[in-house]
């Protein structure tokens, strides 16, 4: 539901209603609003340094995909898993229920819970992934949610790049930790 490494977007609303609608199985999806990205990869287009990451790929795109998923998933029934959880208002959409009640589930990663918006001074490209790192209070808030039952499952990013293919020029550089 958001753009990220390759050519797997769905966005379109006859396309995702569908799939919540008929998937037999877990529907896992990376939730970024598109539009918002697209956006905002077109006014900061002069930006070359990883800072900008955050602002481009903000929080309220993640938030408002999260929020469209978990409603196409009450509203057929699906069983969901959101990926890559990276801000405090996504923590709060899952319940903390036993794992056998859960139609919801929810997934951390490693960076999310180590870095904040501040470590791309320190770091630049190398910590540019998607969903991006948000802030300190946000890493917090993923953390409680992992303590407390509200995400699920703790992993590591799914696409690795050589430190030669991180060092490239922000927004050039690919994603993924």
């Amino acid at each position: 539901m958001g753009s990220s490494t390759g050519n797997m977007l769905v966005d379109d609303e006859k396309a995702l209603s569908d799939i919540f609608k008929f998937s037999p199985t877990i529907i896992a999806t990376h939730c970024e609003d598109e539009a918002m990205v697209v956006a905002n990869k077109e006014k900061y287009k002069n930006e070359h340094h990883a800072s900008f990451h955050p602002i481009i790929r903000k929080r309220e795109a993640c938030i408002a995909s999260s929020k469209k998923a978990i409603e196409l998933a009450k509203e057929h029934n699906a069983r969901l898993h959101i990926l890559h959880i990276s801000t405090k208002e996504e923590v709060e959409l899952f319940e903390k229920i036993p794992m056998k009640d859960k139609k919801l589930t929810a997934e951390a990663c490693v960076h999310h819970l180590w870095f904040s918006d501040s470590d791309y001074e320190k770091y630049g490209n190398q910590i540019v992934c998607n969903p991006a790192i948000k802030t300190a209070e946000d890493r917090e808030a993923v953390w409680r949610g992992v303590i407390n039952g509200n995400i699920d499952v703790i992993a590591t990013d799914h696409a690795p790049h050589t430190w030669e293919e991180k060092s490239g020029v922000y927004p050039n550089c690919p994603a993924g930790v």
